[in-house]
């Protein structure tokens, strides 16, 4: 605590987690840190729940994964865009091979039982989770769900078709950061990486899947003579609005070079929950640009 005189070296060590193979960036929650590990055997994943005050493993569970590759700057099993774990309790991953079909678990975190599983359509290798309340959003490429965290009854499908379900990625690499961010009444993501002529941000309605706002990012961003879209680097959501943080690369610019983000923008919109005529609304507007050193 600053403020209270404190520094980052005066704060106690509660305990040590130890992970083995490739864990990915880890989750608290009610006391306990959640992860999901890529083995040093490939071809598994394993989820572990670990005691934040402890250090005590509770419990681990293996499945079979594809190998996603554990080093490196692609997909590893382990990667953290492949679970979530909520504050109600739940932890939800996929495991799969990429050439079969995947399969969704949610799992009790204070004991690793099995909630309930569903298998995923085909074609749906990578989807997008998020979840709001008691309700899991799952978004692939061609399907999309909103299923009950306890249960795991299905509240609706949608079949709305998208480029790709890798979130956005920048030279076929890692999807760094794939957020699907909500609110009471829309969920937002980003279709395309920078290696599609299209980049869109989608609303989706959280009654039924359907789509309520389409953003083409890259059109937004050509409205400046001699600006591209090179990446898309946030997403976020506050009081309603979202924000959309953009890597913008400029001709006017003399040491431009082939990936060199030279300004970052922000841009702001309004949430709504039912498509408007872009005449009564204005799909974004830019809140605050950012030169690159």
């Amino acid at each position: 605590d600053f403020y209270s005189g404190l520094g980052y070296g005066d704060i106690p060590k509660a305990t040590t987690v130890t992970l083995s193979g490739t864990p990915t960036p880890v989750a608290v929650v009610s006391g306990l840190v959640v992860t999901s590990i890529s083995p040093t055997f490939q071809f598994q994943v394993q989820a572990q729940a670990t005691n934040l005050n402890t250090g005590a493993v509770l419990w681990t569970r293996n499945y079979t994964s594809d190998t996603g590759g554990a080093t490196g700057f692609y997909t590893c099993t382990a990667d953290y865009w492949r679970f979530i774990a909520t504050d109600d309790g739940a932890y939800v991953m996929y495991n799969g091979l990429t050439s079969g079909t995947r399969t969704l678990h949610a799992l009790d975190i204070a004991t690793g039982n099995d909630r309930w599983s569903m298998p995923l359509a085909s074609g749906n290798v990578d989807p997008l989770l998020a979840s709001h309340g008691n309700s899991l959003y799952v978004v692939g490429k061609n399907r999309q769900m909103k299923i009950d965290l306890t249960t795991g009854n299905v509240a609706w499908t949608a079949t709305n078709t998208f480029q790709t379900e890798a979130g956005y990625t920048l030279g076929g690499e890692d999807p760094l950061n794939r957020p699907m961010v909500l609110t009471d009444s829309t969920l937002w993501f980003v279709d395309g990486t920078n290696g599609l002529t299209h980049q869109y941000l989608y609303g989706l309605s959280t009654t039924d899947g359907h789509i309520v706002q389409q953003i083409d990012l890259a059109a937004l961003v050509a409205q400046k003579a001699g600006e591209s879209l090179i990446c898309v680097n946030d997403l976020a959501e506050s009081n309603g609005e979202i924000a959309v943080l953009l890597g913008i690369k400029s001709t006017a610019d003399t040491n431009s070079t082939t990936n060199s983000i030279i300004y970052q923008d922000l841009y702001v919109l309004q949430a709504v929950p039912e498509p408007l005529s872009l005449a009564l609304f204005l799909p974004a507007v830019l809140l605050l640009r950012r030169r690159r050193r």
